[in-house]
């Protein structure tokens, strides 16, 4: 069913099917899920959190243990967003060349969700070959004492990969606002203190800008300037009306923020969980989700 929030796409706060907060969630948690997995498969390989590799690299330098592992992991990291943007540059360099069939903002979202269905398409085939790859070095994996057997090291790259092209496919898919990453936590924790004191300041100035009003001006109710109707035209130069709008837009940068980094939580706690039980066919979760994305994404271009 078509959300009655979609009557303006490129500017609405979601899609077709799923709200765009609940896009970055689940992204999110696809990547803790492989940061997780790769960590309890791959002897503390981190895939998707790059922080902790860049903090390991130096000691395992000084060491002269693990060096090519991470090394190699950052290098298809950065590979990953690299090529997805060049993907996705091409595509759109094509898709301009097409007989136009939609005008303005509806044409650049059937676009967008084009780069989407693409990049999305190729992650789904990315998390394939590493669920295959590990079944079939599952025991040569097992019995490896270091993430440097070439074994770990492909198979590790690939998922690290995959972590930062979906990273690049959420922003371009949805380029009408910006949006938390899906695998780096800790910039995330800074922008959720900040968000969260726009959150609480504006709430706090709404909440002042109503009680300087009085009860009987005859006034629709605050309610009326969120919806796109007469009453909120007529009222959007009242002070109410304006905070109202600040107030819901840190809402909703709250919740992305927040829903990106809770993801990410639960879906490491999930790759744990899973690749202990049952080794490398957890993978089908995440692909689960990328395939969740790519219907709702083939929606709203239909």
């Amino acid at each position: 069913m078509i959300r009655a929030c979609c009557y303006s796409p490129p500017t609405s706060s979601c899609t077709f099917g799923i709200p765009d907060a609940l896009w970055i969630g689940m992204l999110a948690t696809v990547g803790g899920f492989l940061n997780g997995a790769s960590y309890v498969r791959l002897h503390s390989l981190f895939t998707a959190a790059m922080t902790g590799n860049f903090f390991s690299l130096p000691a395992a330098i000084l060491e002269g243990n693990r060096v090519l592992c991470r090394g190699i992991v950052v290098l298809a990291f950065y590979l990953g967003a690299f090529i997805a943007a060049m993907l996705s540059d091409t595509i759109r360099g094509v898709a301009l060349k097409w007989p136009k069939k939609s005008d303005g903002a509806n044409a650049s979202l059937k676009i967008d969700n084009l780069v989407g269905l693409v990049l999305f398409s190729v992650e789904v085939v990315l998390l394939a070959l590493v669920w295959i790859l590990g079944s079939t070095w599952s025991k040569e994996i097992e019995k490896s004492s270091s993430a440097n057997e070439w074994q770990c090291i492909v198979i590790g790259s690939i998922m690290a990969f995959c972590a930062s092209w979906q990273t690049v496919a959420l922003t371009e898919t949805k380029t009408y606002q910006k949006w938390p990453s899906s695998v780096v936590v800790t910039m995330n924790t800074v922008t959720l203190g900040v968000q969260t004191q726009k959150f609480f300041s504006s709430h706090f100035a709404l909440w002042m800008a109503i009680r300087s009003r009085s009860k009987d001006t005859g006034h629709p109710p605050i309610e009326d300037c969120e919806v796109n109707s007469e009453a909120s035209t007529e009222r959007k130069d009242m002070p109410e009306c304006k905070e109202a709008g600040v107030a819901r837009k840190a809402r909703e940068e709250f919740g992305k923020v927040f829903l990106a980094i809770l993801g990410f939580f639960c879906g490491a706690i999930l790759g744990i969980k899973t690749m202990t039980e049952i080794s490398w066919h957890c993978l089908f979760v995440p692909i689960v989700i990328i395939v969740i994305i790519l219907v709702d994404t083939f929606q709203n271009r239909h």
